[in-house]
């Protein structure tokens, strides 16, 4: 919530300008396990095999900003790149290949969607690679002003590596 959106009473209360207090405020560990629970709650398996899962929100009242044109800039430049280095094809035929696997699918863009948020996206190659030549990588982090990126909307989880 921003400032100018608060009511005078909303503007005594800290927490309206991101302060909290410490005792209120859950350890690392703490948060670790519930994120293990929030997804061993939510993990389910289809009749292909594939898992699908939840995403882990720190806050779920708190709206994802939106990004399109953000994504839409960068899918442009990094387009023209590729066209002007002829990969444009080889990255291209990964998406159709995610698109045959149903790894991603195509949406339909509403006006009123919640939480419509765009992962801009850049190529890797790596031609000595035997498995994967070229790869897109994802930009979680991009971040919209002062708003907050979906990495910054997510609990992280305990590392199991």
């Amino acid at each position: 919530m921003f400032v100018a959106e608060a009511s005078v009473s909303q503007l005594w209360n800290l927490e309206t300008i991101g302060i909290n207090d410490p005792g209120e405020s859950k350890t690392r560990l703490e948060r670790e396990v519930e994120v293990k629970e929030h997804f061993l709650q939510t993990v389910t398996r289809s009749d292909e095999g594939r898992y699908t899962v939840t995403l882990p929100w720190i806050d779920e009242k708190q709206e994802i900003p939106h990004n399109r044109e953000i994504a839409e800039k960068r899918l442009i430049k990094m387009t023209s790149k590729l066209l002007q280095n002829g990969t444009y094809q080889k990255y291209q035929n990964v998406f159709d290949e995610w698109l045959t696997e149903n790894i991603i699918e195509t949406i339909e863009e509403t006006e009123n969607e919640r939480r419509c948020h765009y992962l801009p996206h850049r190529a890797v190659f790596k031609p000595d690679s035997q498995t994967t030549p070229v790869r897109p990588v994802f930009h979680a982090s991009c971040k919209i002003g002062r708003a907050p990126s979906l990495n910054d909307m997510l609990e992280k989880g305990p590392n199991l590596l």
